[in-house]
């Protein structure tokens, strides 16, 4: 190697993890590295491998493969993509080789486009309410090392607030990572970042990478050819070359704490990792931890609050039915038929939650109201037409079918 692969300041972190986690510091080097790395493989620092649509696939064409037919609408949304943010959307090598082989999409490979010297482009951004406003002017204008707890209850917009508060880092010509629990968030998190910023060079991190793909992302942080990182906990680790900014999406979630090996917590690194490079740190949650709360209780924590939903975000609505003297389809009432069937008309998914064990998980009288109720706990007991029993899953007690209310 012309130079070292771990820069003093990121041995420091690892010597850190080490010392905090009680584990031996050769073995947390070598958790830390991919493993490609390990053996000693050095792919090409400034190249990768983009798809996009060609002239005939831009007039989206009828095809009856589904998985086909969405990977060109994804393109047509996103634009020209990375062959791994592809296959983090769960687009298979089968399904681009075929649009490939039909000339519908084009595959090229691009080099470091030097994105720190040019200006982001940035696509339409919504307006921000009052507290959004506030929370981005607050996390934009701090120097140095700088901890914000952004609370605020589903649809409130944070996603909107990381998004304008990266802005300013990528500007500057600074990199940025983005902490996701689970990898199921992954895609939808690369297809929000790549419509607002369309040529920003942005790598993902998660385990179904492939080893090449893992060290190509860990060569472009070591270069500075990437701009955002999208990674789950493991990407903690990666080293940046110019770090502006940490942000951790649903920062409760304990997805983030490797439970074996080296057992760390991606957000308690996440902050020593800000503190060592001086940059802010973004946790975002509805439903704080009670150690962040704790934190931002005594200030340790700038705590920013969004209570209002976003104006893109309408409130849920709640109905409750009233199953007596109503006829149902299925333990279902007609009711409940009937709005699913306009949800579905309009093209919209509906979920169904089934609580059932036994045939029925209650006997109901139409014509009073009453309930089947367990004589021992007062809880629902539930029909099991088998076996002709009421059975309670509360407590276990079990009586014949009563024949009358």
């Amino acid at each position: 190697d012309d130079e070292p692969i771990l820069s003093p300041q990121h041995i420091e972190l690892l010597r850190f993890t080490a010392r905090y986690y009680c584990y031996p510091l050769g073995e947390t080097i070598h958790i830390a590295l991919p493993s490609a790395l390990r053996q000693g493989l050095c792919p090409d620092k400034s190249s990768i491998n983009m798809v996009a649509l060609t002239d005939k696939g831009a007039k989206l064409p009828s095809l009856k493969a589904k998985s086909q037919l969405n990977l060109l609408k994804q393109l047509a949304e996103s634009g020209k993509s990375s062959l791994t943010e592809l296959k983090a959307l769960g687009f298979s090598k089968k399904t681009i080789d075929s649009l490939l082989n039909k000339a519908l999409i084009s595959q090229t490979i691009e080099h470091d486009n030097q994105w720190q010297q040019q200006t982001p482009t940035v696509s339409t951004k919504p307006t921000l309410n009052k507290e959004q406003a506030v929370a981005c002017s607050t996390i934009n204008q701090a120097q140095g090392f700088n901890s914000f707890l952004l609370e605020g209850v589903t649809g409130s917009g944070k996603t909107e607030v990381y998004l304008q508060c990266l802005e300013d880092v990528l500007k500057r010509g600074e990199q940025a990572l983005v902490l996701v629990p689970e990898i199921g968030l992954t895609p939808q998190t690369v297809n929000r970042f790549r419509r607002r910023f369309p040529d920003t060079p942005i790598m993902l991190w998660h385990s179904a990478l492939t080893d090449n793909e893992r060290l190509q992302t860990w060569r472009f942080c070591e270069k500075g050819s990437c701009a955002i990182v999208i990674g789950t906990r493991s990407s903690i680790f990666l080293p940046f070359l110019k770090l502006g900014m940490i942000v951790v999406d649903e920062e409760h979630d304990s997805s983030f704490k490797q439970q074996d090996t080296l057992r760390y917590h991606a957000r308690d690194l996440a902050a020593y990792r800000a503190f060592q490079h001086k940059i802010p740190l973004i946790l975002g949650s509805a439903t704080p931890a009670l150690e962040t709360l704790h934190k931002a209780i005594n200030n340790k924590y700038q705590l920013l609050s969004l209570t209002e939903r976003a104006q893109t975000a309408t409130d849920n609505q709640f109905k409750l039915l009233d199953m007596k003297g109503q006829p149902d389809q299925a333990g279902i009432a007609h009711a409940s038929l009937a709005t699913m069937r306009q949800h579905l008309n309009r093209g919209k998914q509906v979920m169904v939650f089934l609580n059932r064990r036994g045939f029925s998980p209650t006997l109901i009288c139409h014509e009073c109201g009453w309930l089947s109720e367990c004589k021992r706990c007062s809880t629902s007991a539930t029909f099991h037409k088998a076996i002709g029993q009421m059975i309670c899953h509360h407590c276990g007690d079990q009586y014949p079918v009563p024949h009358q209310c």
